[in-house]
């Protein structure tokens, strides 16, 4: 079962079979409202449903395994922007990622760029180490989905749909006058229109699945930033050499009155 339950796989079976289901009664309905007629029509879609059963059964098995799309962003600082931002676009490459988009903003107190793009969902983990080295790390958020339960609804209404539009070419090779024929061409103009659009999505959610999205914000640290951290060990300093001090004072003080007891005449 490919660490799936038996009660998980028939959900699953169930949630196709019911998408299956509801592509037929449309199909019915609209072969009806478009003036396909007669025994041929009701056959083809009544027998579009059962054709379709071994596909969308291979379609389940197919996505036994959950379907997680994974995303990460990282927000660091760094003296050198451009060289952060090198780096980073080094790593995607390596990994064998694209970058989708730069953004960069440069003045003379702050410099900040954010690098977007997708890299392989197995290695996303291995950026997410890698890219923590191009500067100090303020921020990581990651995020996941499961989209297991969409990804079997889509297969089975594509091979649903699929097995209804090879059933209406049957009936337009056959179709016994002009207007059946019309007809049927209609009805495959727009189901196949329905095709075209699952497929897409399809295409979509299994590239989610398959690269992960990833953006990371490199900022300069502002002066502002810089000099509270060099205040502070400055005020640190002074207050160490303020306590050394008034202890060495306070030694070199008591030396010098038992000095000056000790040399004192005795009575």
């Amino acid at each position: 079962m490919n660490h799936l339950s038996h009660a998980r796989r028939a959900g699953l079976i169930g949630l196709a079979l019911a998408a299956t289901v509801a592509v037929t009664s449309c199909s019915s309905v609209g072969s009806e409202s478009s003036g396909i007629t007669g025994g041929d029509a009701a056959t083809s879609m009544v027998g579009a449903a059962p054709d379709a059963m071994p596909a969308i059964a291979k379609a389940v098995d197919a996505q036994l395994q959950p379907q997680i799309v994974r995303s990460a962003s990282l927000s660091l600082t760094a003296n050198d922007v451009a060289s952060g931002v090198a780096s980073i676009k080094a790593l995607i490459a390596r990994l064998n990622g694209t970058v989708t988009n730069e953004d960069t903003q440069m003045s003379q107190d702050e410099a900040q760029s954010t690098i977007s793009g997708q890299v392989p969902a197995a290695s996303l983990d291995s950026f997410i180490a890698a890219a923590s080295t191009a500067g100090d790390v303020r921020s990581i958020n990651t995020s996941a989905y499961d989209v297991t339960s969409q990804s079997i609804d889509l297969d089975a209404r594509i091979a649903s749909l699929t097995s209804s539009i090879d059933r209406l070419r049957q009936l337009m090779s056959s179709a016994a006058n002009v207007g059946d024929l019309l007809a049927a061409e209609g009805q495959l103009a727009s189901r196949q229109a329905d095709l075209d659009s699952l497929t897409s999505q399809r295409a979509y959610l299994s590239q989610q699945v398959t690269m992960s999205s990833v953006s990371v914000t490199i900022t300069q640290p502002t002066a502002d930033n810089v000099a509270l951290p060099i205040a502070a060990a400055a005020v640190a300093v002074l207050l160490l050499m303020g306590v050394t001090g008034v202890v060495v004072g306070l030694v070199v003080s008591r030396t010098y009155r038992r000095r000056q007891r000790s040399s004192s005449p005795t009575a």
